[in-house]
């Protein structure tokens, strides 16, 4: 009986047991999935720029001179003694020449040849100038950068009509570049100290800017460091393509002004001076200023009390 029982009684726990294994492995109710997890880096800080970008330099040394037009003139420092001279080409017998005048000194003229500088006629400036730090000329106008005001604020004006009226100009370059306030003002209309003592003249074409002192040529290309070149006896200059056409005083052998040319890229303080000639008619009233301007072969040269062209570039006057 006792074995019965038990017998009965495992009987039993099995079938518990198989019914507990049952509801295991039965398929569960679906449920909604829980999100999937996601992960974010901190964006990497993005670096700020340091210091301050310089540009590089202008034109390498080897760029050509070239003046932005054959007209083109060196202009003179107007804070210098009253009777410093310009003087720009437009042909054989057409030509521009000034005084600077000096802002609180001497007033400024302005006179127009058409008949090779046999004659001079005298050009009325604008009222507010107080004296002329650049002069340009061309067939279709004529260019001044003028010292305006009590202030000797700088200005450039310009004329169609041969200086018949005038109108102030927004464009740095029409009348070239100038020294004004012991200061050289370029044709950018950007302003640099000038690069020597005693400046008194300053040329600058496409790509190099010339500054002439006390017997020192100084050059440079673009924003380039400047060239010193010693020249005797400088005087004026000018530019005739890819060379400078340069007036001398005090040269041996010439009486007069000695016109010699020199090239205008690639300066060095070794470069030389090729002569070109004399001009024994003109003096310099014993080293005083002198002008020159060139146009093709045609060169004109302002010394003392008279003016001289040579039509061989310099050549023979």
């Amino acid at each position: 009986m006792i074995v019965a029982v038990v017998i009965v009684i495992l009987i039993i726990i099995d079938l518990v047991l198989v019914v507990l294994a049952l509801q295991k492995t039965a398929p569960q109710p679906a449920t909604t999935p829980g999100p999937i997890p996601t992960f974010t880096s901190p964006a990497s800080p993005v670096p700020s720029p340091s210091g301050t970008v310089t540009p590089g330099a202008g034109a390498g040394a080897g760029a050509a001179a070239a003046s932005p037009s054959s007209t083109a003139s060196t202009a003179t420092a107007v804070t210098g003694v009253a009777g410093d001279r310009m003087l720009s080409a437009v042909s054989a017998t057409e030509a521009w020449r000034a005084t600077a005048g000096a802002c609180d000194g001497a007033a400024p003229l302005l006179e127009h040849s058409t008949d090779g500088g046999v004659t001079w006629n005298a050009v009325q400036l604008p009222a507010s100038v107080q004296a002329i730090a650049g002069l340009r000329a061309s067939t279709a106008h004529v260019a001044i950068l003028g010292a305006t005001g009590t202030a000797c604020t700088a200005q450039d004006f310009v004329s169609t009509n041969a200086g018949g009226t005038w109108s102030p100009s927004s464009d740095p370059s029409v009348a070239g570049a100038g020294l004004l306030s012991g200061s050289v003002h370029l044709t950018s209309g950007s302003t640099v100290a000038a690069p020597c003592s005693g400046a008194f003249a300053v040329f600058e074409g496409n790509t190099t800017t010339t500054v002439l002192c006390p017997d020192v040529l100084v050059w440079r290309s673009g924003t380039g460091a400047w060239v010193h070149v010693p020249v005797t006896g400088l005087a004026a200059l000018t530019v005739n393509g890819s060379s400078y056409t340069i007036a001398r005083q005090g040269v041996a052998g010439c009486s007069g002004i000695a016109v010699d040319s020199m090239v205008a890229y690639g300066v060095t303080p070794a470069s030389t001076l090729k002569q070109l000639g004399c001009a024994s008619k003109l003096t310099s009233n014993g080293g005083g200023p002198v002008a020159i301007a060139q146009t093709g072969s045609d060169v004109w040269l302002w010394g003392g009390s008279s003016v001289a062209r040579s039509l061989t570039g310099g050549a023979s006057w």
